[in-house]
């Protein structure tokens, strides 16, 4: 019977997870723009790079936290800026909210 509990309670670990990452919500003013690792307090928008504010929050496609480093090169994203104009949050964005539309126009390209 231990075991069936134990399994019971690693899959409705593994749903709420799931319905999580499905639910989450991405400010509005969040801007969409492509991504890559720059380094340690940086992450390069279009090629340049731009600095993370301290304690910036990047949120990987299944809403873990991740390091800047370990964001996927050329990666869409929705970014939110700090009043200091440095990244405060990165939501990098699975393939159904790529095909969604955005509220505010994509971050400027260079």
């Amino acid at each position: 019977m231990k075991p069936f509990r134990i399994l019971l309670a690693v899959a409705a670990l593994a749903v709420s997870f799931g319905i999580a990452a499905a639910n989450r919500r991405i400010p509005d003013d969040a801007r969409r723009a492509r991504v890559a690792p720059a380094d340690i307090s940086h992450l390069a928008v279009y090629g340049t790079a731009v600095r993370l504010a301290p304690g910036a929050r990047i949120l990987d496609r299944n809403n873990r936290f991740v390091t800047p480093s370990s964001v996927p090169a050329n990666s869409v994203a929705r970014l939110r800026l700090g009043s200091d104009s440095a990244i405060s949050d990165v939501w990098l964005l699975t393939d159904e909210e790529i095909a969604q539309s955005d509220p505010l126009p994509a971050w400027p390209q260079p």
